[in-house]
Formats: structure tokens, sequence, C-alpha cells
């Protein structure tokens, strides 16, 4: 008879033991117990996962001859569930079950050796076992795959063919693809065959002006001088000009968009792709969605557990392709110092940012992406108005707060299993955050809908809402705004644009070195919190209690971060901006800005596409 977790596979994990499963669904390092948000009947809509955990391996002497059910039974009796919902889990012990090893497994398998044979593998230390000798219960993708050939046909009846591998991801792999089903030829490019004869073909077009019927106007009889008809001709030339300048931007722009990127998802995280795209689909669907975010083209389903995403492909500049590219580079800090003509870059993308954030989270919509940071805007210069466009990408952690997936009493099986995943992936999941620890957690800004037409009042601490301390997540209020938390991490961008430092990643020795070149050595240890014992950047300890948001207040880092402001973004949208950022890193979630007055507050009104 077993003895302890580490001996049994009662939750049926081809490659885990009990206790492994159990420790990582109770790890807080991954997930959050309910009582920390400011939605206290969050608790009764369904089980705090971790809570289970922590149950059975708090277990004296176990019995394992009964089966895992009793167990579960007992873990889900403590806990607040509505009645009905208490009962049919109980009841349907077994899709509780089901669903916290596929949680765990999500992150477990990650540390699965790759390309080695189970009998190559050896046990990792913490009961991390040996893959046994049963095949896994999925089918791990590899950028190794010969996927040139598939016949990927998506749910709106398009044709796709993958083009080459980019990259790879927690989630995935990328491909650059193309429509083979577009109009004028198999490349979906046009007549000739392809992007560049297109775009030759226009180029063309464009050095030979315009051509019977796009000429000028014809001029009206009479009563003009030599002089005033030569002065009105090479208006309407320089008119005529922009105007064909104009439409053959749109004409390239149009065969640019048929460029496309495919996403294969790992089977791991196909929920979470489907929640991806329905979300995703939504924010970018209308035009003025798809001004800011990276559509989500079409999905494909390559077997029943195999999805793929199809996404616009944002045509990278010489600059890059995503915002760190800029940030990494110091890109915004080398523009900005020729003037205004430059600074209007940085002002112009920070003010893209800010109107993407308030589409995504205004209602009807009501999202919040739960994972902005640099890597996550993509840009594109338009070079035909000297123009860049960021747009807002990847919303795999994105929550709709008035459509938060939870099971219910008439679901079994397979569909109350993924209710189950999907209620743990919107409530408990723990998303990425800054790398320093003090800073204020995204389930401090989960709020009760209800409380914005004056719902029920707030918890207090100790209340049934939990006290887990600044650090932990506890909220005295619930009319946080949902981009409430997207605005505390663009306020982490605008420093990283503004000082041409990638903040999120201050943990790496590269950028930490970056940072105190512009600040010196000892003068951000000041944004540690009184008592802190933190002397040098290089301490240990410094990423447990340093703040940005203090940095931003202190003395003599306020100082170099207001100049690296004004330096980058020009001296009065630079201190409007600085201001900002500072509301935006608040630790209150309420005090933070909307995104809609802090656009406003900006008053910038110059840059393409923000009017």
């Amino acid at each position: 008879m077993p003895k302890t977790w580490a001996d049994t596979s009662l939750f049926g994990s081809s490659h885990f033991s009990d206790q492994r499963i159990l420790q990582q669904i109770s790890d807080r390092k991954f997930q959050t117990e309910l009582k920390y948000h400011c939605w206290p009947d969050l608790c009764t809509r369904g089980p705090d996962f971790s809570l289970i955990g922590k149950k059975l391996l708090s277990l004296e002497d176990p019995q394992f001859g009964q089966g895992l059910g009793p167990f579960i039974q007992e873990a889900l009796d403590e806990q607040p569930l509505a009645p009905s919902l208490m009962r049919h889990l109980k009841t349907n012990w077994a899709d509780v079950a089901a669903a916290i090893t596929e949680i765990s497994e999500s992150y477990l398998c990650r540390s699965l050796p790759k390309a080695k044979p189970p009998a190559a593998a050896s046990a990792a230390e913490g009961g991390l076992e040996a893959p046994s000798a049963s095949p896994p219960s999925f089918v791990p993708i590899s950028k190794e795959d010969d996927v040139s050939a598939l016949a990927l046909v998506g749910e709106k009846g398009h044709h796709y063919r993958v083009k080459k591998f980019l990259a790879e991801g927690s989630a995935g792999l990328v491909y650059e693809a193309e429509r083979v089903d577009a109009p004028g030829s198999e490349g979906g490019g046009g007549a000739g065959g392809g992007f560049g004869s297109v775009v030759a073909s226009l180029m063309k077009k464009k050095a030979e002006g315009p051509g019977e019927g796009e000429g000028v106007e014809d001029e009206e009889e009479g009563g003009e001088s030599d002089e005033e008809s030569e002065v009105d001709e090479d208006e309407r030339q320089e008119a005529q000009a922009r105007k064909t300048h104009s439409r053959f931007a749109k004409l390239v722009k149009k065969q640019l968009g048929r460029q496309l990127v495919l996403k294969r998802v790992k089977e791991t995280q196909k929920d979470s792709a489907e929640n991806e795209y329905r979300i995703a689909s939504e924010v970018g669907d209308q035009e003025e969605g798809k001004r800011f975010c990276v559509g989500y083209l079409d999905r494909i389903l390559e077997t029943p557990t195999r999805l793929w995403l199809v996404l616009r492909r944002v045509n990278p500049s010489e600059h890059g392709v995503d915002l760190t590219d800029f940030i990494n580079s110091k890109f915004f800090q080398q523009i900005g110092a020729s003037g205004p003509r430059g600074q209007r870059h940085a002002c112009g993308i920070v003010c893209q940012l800010l109107l993407g954030l308030h589409w995504v989270s205004s209602p009807p919509r009501l999202v919040s992406m739960r994972d902005v940071k640099p890597d996550n805007v993509l840009v594109e210069y338009d070079d035909f108005q000297d123009a860049f466009e960021a747009k807002w990408t990847d919303f795999g952690l994105a929550i709709k707060f008035d459509a938060l997936r939870t099971p219910s009493t008439d679901q079994t099986g397979d569909a109350l299993r993924s209710a189950l995943v999907a209620f743990w992936y919107d409530t408990q999941k723990q998303v990425p955050k800054p790398k320093w620890v003090n800073r204020t957690p995204p389930e401090r800004t989960y709020r009760q809908p209800a409380s914005a037409e004056g719902g029920a009042p707030s918890p207090k601490k100790g209340d049934a809402a939990g006290d887990g301390g600044a650090g932990e997540g506890a909220c005295e209020n619930k009319m946080a705004a949902p981009s409430s938390y997207d605005m505390y991490m663009l306020g982490v961008i605008c420093c990283s644009i503004a000082t041409g430092i990638d903040w999120p990643h201050i943990d790496k020795a590269k950028i930490r070195e970056k940072a105190l070149e512009l600040f010196g050595h000892g003068t951000l240890v000041s944004a540690c919190g009184e008592g802190s014992s933190v002397r040098d950047e290089s301490d240990p300890k410094f990423l447990a209690s340093f703040e940005l948001g203090a940095a931003l207040h202190d003395g003599t880092a306020g100082v170099v971060f207001r100049k690296s402001f004004e330096d980058t973004f020009g001296k009065d949208f630079g201190s409007k901006l600085f201001a900002l950022t500072k509301q935006m890193l608040d630790e209150d979630p309420e005090a933070r800005p909307l995104p809609m007055d802090a656009y406003n507050t900006l008053g910038f009104r110059s840059y393409k596409n923000l009017d």
C-alpha cells in the first residue's frame, strides 16, 4: 500500500506522480487564491484549485485504498461554492481531478526532455519522474516538423500554405504563411505571381504619373493671367501628386495585408488559444479595432486537438518588429536627439497604445489583456507617411470581465473539465509581471462589475475577500477599471521608451548594467523603501524591495527619469507623460488614469491615425 502521494498515480498522469501534480497546482508562483481578488463571490462560482492541492498534501496518513474521490470531495466541502455547484462537482469529482491534471501538466511538461527516448530521461530532483513507457496524452510539436506540405483550411474556407519558420514561444510555433486562394495568383499576391512583382508594377505606374482620366482638371475659361495660371497649375500638380502618392500607398498596403502569420498551438495550450482567438477576434474585428490591434483572421483545426491561428503579419522595419527591439537599440533616444520631428514618433506610439487600451477595455468589450509588455507591441513603419503604427498583439492571457468562463451544473465529462480549466485560467492563473517583487499584483484589479453602479460595499482587510497584505493582493475597493492593471504595465512601457531600458527584464545583468549606466550606482536603491538594508543594485535582495513607481518619486532617480522623458518625448509632452506615468504606477488601481483621460491630457493630435 502506498504511503505518500509520491507513490501514487491516482490523477492518471503519464509522466508525473500525484505529489508533483499537487505541488504544481498549489504553487503560488503559478496561481492566486480566489480570496485575494476584489470580487468576493468568485469563490462561489468555481473551485479554488490551489486550496484543493494544499488540502490533499496536508492530509495525515491518507488512505489511498479508497481512491481519489473522497479526498477531492472533502476538499470541495471546505470551499464556499454555491450549493448546487458544490453537489455537482462532488458528484463529478473525476472531472475536477482531470482539470487539475491538465492544469499542472501544462507547466510540468515543459520540463520534459526533448528528443530523448523515455529510457534515456533521468529523474529530476523534487519528485519529477522520468516519463513512463506509456505514450503521452499529447503529441509534442517541433520546429523540425515538416509542415510545408500540410493542406491547411480555415473555418472561413480559405486555404493556407506555410512558407518558413519564424519563432518559438511558450504556446507554440510561429510561421510565415500565405493564403493560396487569394484573388490573382497562387501566392495571393495579385497578378504577376507574387508580392514583389506587384509592388514593382505599382512603382512603375507611380513613376509614369497620372494616366488618361487621372490628370489635372481642365482650366476654367477666362480671366487668369499667365502668372496666376502657372501658380494654379503648380498647386494642382502638387495636389495631384499627393493624391497619386496616397493611392499608391493604399495599394501597396493592401498587398502587404495579404502576408500572414500562422501560430501552431501546442496541444496543452489549445483551450487558452481558443480563448485568445475568441477575444482577439472581438477586439480586432471592427475597423476601429484594426487600427490598434493585430487582426486574428481565421482558425484552423489540423486535427481535433491541433489548432492553428491565422494573423495578419506586421512587416518589420529596419529597426525591428516589436517594441523591445526599438527600446534595446535606444532608437527613441537617437531620434529624440534630432528634435521635434524625431520626438513625434515616440509621442505617437504612446498615444496609439493609449487609444488601443481604451478600445480594448471599453464597453461592450471590457477586456483586460493581462500581458502588456514591449514584446507584445508590434511596430510597423509606414514610409509613405513617415509614421509608425503600434499595435497590441497576443491576447492569450486576456479576460472579459463581464464574461468570465465558469463551470455550470449542466456540464459533465470533457465539457465540465474544459470549463473548470477555463475558470482557473480566468481567475487563478498567475500572469507575467515585472521581475521586481514589490509591485502591485494584477489580482487587485479584479472588481465586481456591479460596483460601478453602486453595488455592495467594498471588502475591507480581514473580510471574506481576504487580507493578504499589500504584496499578496489584498484589496479594499472594487472600483478599479478593467484597464487598471494594463495601465500599470503601460507605465512600465513608458519608462522603457523614455530611457531605452527594458525595465520588465531588469533582472537580467545586461539590462541592469544599462540602468546603472544611466542612473549611476546606488541611485535606484533609494526606491527600495524605508528600512531597506539594500545598499547596492548588485545585492540579491534588490529586486525583492525595488519598485519602479517609487523610483519616479525619488529625488535623485526622479530627476533622471524626468529628463529622460523630456529628452525622448519633448519638454511639454514629456513632462505631462512623466506625471501621468507616476499615476499609472500608483499602488492603488483606482488611482490610475483611464486610457482616454491620459490621452486627452497629453493633447497630442498631429500623428497618423490619431484623430
